[in-house]
């Protein structure tokens, strides 16, 4: 196997390097992270660092921010969806809850029939 070879990356003054990052899957306004590349390198060559490694290590930034939008933010659909589906557990918990209490108050009313029952019979008795 050859060593890859890393081709610097082209940087162009006009267009300022900006890179706009979107989040995939996403159908309202789209949510962006501007990463300004020109400046990143700019700022890195005059800290010293040769332009070609400034060059891959704001690619490799570029594509970190890339990759933890698509993995890591949940998008207003994803909230949405957890949100209905909160929803539809909450409406069958509460429709367990409310079948729980039915059958509690007929047992109750049952128990409070055979104490009432055992009651007069202990009293005819005496």
């Amino acid at each position: 196997m050859q060593p890859a070879t890393h081709q610097p990356m082209k940087l162009k003054r006009r267009c300022r390097g900006t890179v706009r990052i979107r989040v995939r899957g996403y159908t309202g306004d789209m949510s962006t992270i501007t990463f300004d590349t020109f400046n990143f390198v700019d700022r890195l060559e005059k800290a010293g660092m040769p332009r070609e490694q400034a060059a891959a290590l704001a690619q490799a930034q570029k594509e970190i921010f890339s990759e933890a939008l698509d993995t890591t933010l949940a998008t207003k659909a994803d909230i949405a969806r957890l949100d209905n589906k909160i929803d539809n557990k909450f409406e069958s918990l509460t429709k367990d809850i409310q079948a729980m209490e039915l059958r509690l108050t007929i047992k109750l009313g049952a128990f409070l029939a055979v104490a009432v029952g055992v009651m007069l019979t202990v009293l005819k008795m005496h």
